[in-house]
């Protein structure tokens, strides 16, 4: 009895206390969905895009004669001090603990990166796992695009991404990720880039948002654009694709095929002072055009070629842009080597860049296509 009494006495307390704790009303937050950053004349312009609680109710989730989002914009010497200044105009503190995309506009870029995300490290609260997107030109066209095929607009950006990723054309990048490779040397970071366009069907302006290519950030800033077949023969060379699409016209005919379970074999040499690298891949395709299933396929050892043509032409690209040109590593030849013979590494590694430049880079592909969809 006695020990049911002081649990009784300590629970009481425990409520009495309670209301004598600092604590913020959820209302009284805005919940950050998004983040874009913009720079011109010297000033960080932020755009902030959080929910909108009046947007809900009623028996669905979303009330559609109001926008799920709202976005404020804020303007700074530094991004920290601008989402201060958005935060001001929205008459709310922000709560970026489910923030799920920052998108960096061109001249954002063109900045040290360091610096301009430092907010998103320094903040206790900041989502570490948010993705990190380049805008084509201003992040602010791409957060003014409000999708209704969401919750929340941001939605469909992370569907966008999630399904390129899926797809072989991008590499989802954390900002965690990006602030760690940008503090190594010669390291190379691509973020997707986005562009807006019109002919959106399910947004409120008729606008829409599409994945157009990438940026290759090194140094801390922007370097050069990537075309989505770089990217592709990047995600090719870093192992990550569940599949890719090749199309291919043997006879003038096209034919579209899905090339699936990519295995890539990465393997160095060094002599007379010059990096080699053999790269193998081997995956099995499938056709995937429902008209040919009728047609004398005999063919196939020809669209193979052609099939491992193409991909040895996006890695080849992708090399150039990357390696060749820019002296940057955004595919891991570092740990190729370094896993190999770390010795030969530390004798290599503060000259890597250039090193990289005048790498040769042997390809070898081999594809198996033995499947029209899930016919043998």
């Amino acid at each position: 009895m006695r020990r049911f009494k002081l649990l009784l006495l300590c629970v009481i307390s425990v409520m009495l206390l309670s209301g004598c704790l600092p604590h913020t009303e959820l209302d009284e937050q805005a919940i950050v969905e998004a983040i874009g950053i913009d720079y011109s004349d010297g000033e960080y312009e932020v755009t902030v895009q959080y929910f909108n609680m009046e947007g809900t109710g009623g028996s669905s989730p979303i009330d559609s004669t109001k926008a799920n989002v709202v976005n404020v914009s804020g303007k700074g010497k530094s991004v920290s001090t601008a989402l201060n200044s958005a935060s001001v105009k929205c008459g709310k503190s922000f709560m970026y603990g489910i923030t799920s995309v920052i998108v960096m506009g061109r001249e954002a870029l063109k900045q040290d990166i360091l610096k301009t995300l430092s907010f998103a490290e320094s903040y206790y609260q900041s989502n570490t796992s948010v993705l990190v997107a380049a805008a084509d030109e201003k992040a602010s066209d791409i957060l003014a695009v409000k999708f209704k095929d969401g919750i929340i607009s941001v939605e469909h950006l992370k569907m966008l991404l999630s399904n390129a990723h899926s797809y072989g054309l991008v590499g989802n990048v954390t900002v965690i990720e990006l602030l760690r490779e940008q503090r190594r040397s010669c390291a190379g970071t691509i973020l997707p880039v986005l562009s807006v366009s019109d002919g959106g069907e399910t947004t409120d302006d008729g606008k829409n948002v599409l994945l157009t290519g990438g940026m290759l950030l090194s140094g801390k800033h922007y370097i050069s654009d990537l075309s989505l077949s770089d990217m592709s023969g990047i995600q090719l060379l870093r192992k990550n694709p569940q599949n890719t699409l090749v199309s291919v016209e043997p006879d003038n005919e096209k034919v579209n095929v899905t090339i699936y379970n990519i295995k890539a074999e990465i393997k160095h040499s060094f002599s007379e002072g010059k990096l080699r690298f053999m790269i193998n891949i081997r995956a099995d395709g499938k056709y995937t055009d429902s008209q040919l299933i009728n047609k004398d396929l005999t063919f196939s050892s020809e669209i193979e070629s052609m099939c491992a043509e193409t991909l040895n032409n996006r890695i080849m690209d992708a090399l150039s842009v990357t390696a060749t040109e820019a002296g940057c590593d955004p595919c891991g030849l570092k740990y190729v080597i370094s896993s190999a013979d770390y010795t030969r590494w530390l004798r290599i590694s503060e000259n890597f860049s250039d090193f990289l430049k005048e790498a040769e880079f042997h390809i070898s592909t081999d594809i198996d296509i033995d499947r029209f969809g899930i016919i043998h």
